[in-house]
């Protein structure tokens, strides 16, 4: 009987300890979804003007006076920066 194989993450998270490769695939992944979500869409944020990302902060919507944004790409963009490092 033939066995199934799998490329899902928890198969390969079993097999990281046993092999390098499924810990690349791990990584490659990671890395990938970093950048369809936060490259590839960082040039439709460039102003045309200034050739620049700029986003727009608010001050009046945080209790304790801190600047907040509203775009979200920034917002979760050092988080998972944070994420990658580790």
């Amino acid at each position: 009987m033939i066995k199934k194989r799998s490329t899902a993450e928890a198969v390969l998270s079993e097999l990281k300890d046993k092999h390098p490769l499924p810990e690349l695939i791990l990584s490659y992944r990671k890395l990938y979804k970093l950048k369809k979500t936060y490259l590839d869409p960082l040039p439709s944020y460039i102003i045309a003007d200034t050739q620049r990302v700029h986003s727009s902060f608010n001050q009046t919507m945080t209790a304790t006076g801190r600047l907040s944004t509203s775009s979200l790409i920034f917002k979760t963009f050092q988080l998972e920066l944070k994420m990658v490092k580790k």
